[in-house]
């Protein structure tokens, strides 16, 4: 993948990680992507808490310390989540 989106390969039967710092806004696409379809992947794709999960363990870098600023409501959830990412890089 492009700019600061790195896919990191697990062993066998693990779960496959994106790394997302930042970037340019086609990076922010890019991620929210790779979260959709790895949830949607494992069937996940209506769970919005375990999106957010996923995400939170994707991010690094800049990405990672906004994270860590938000309010506790808005890390447990994709769908308030995705919209703070966006917000950030685009």
């Amino acid at each position: 993948m492009d700019g600061n989106i790195i896919q990191k390969p697990g062993s066998a039967g693990s779960v496959q990680w994106l790394t997302f710092s930042g970037g340019r806004p086609e990076d922010v696409l890019l991620f929210a992507q790779g979260v959709h379809r790895f949830a949607f992947a494992h069937g996940r794709q209506n769970d919005d808490v375990w999106m957010a999960n996923y995400a939170y363990g994707c991010l690094s870098g800049d990405a990672l310390s906004r994270f860590n600023d938000l309010d506790a409501e808005v890390k447990k959830d994709w769908l308030k989540l995705r919209p703070a990412v966006f917000t950030w890089f685009t």
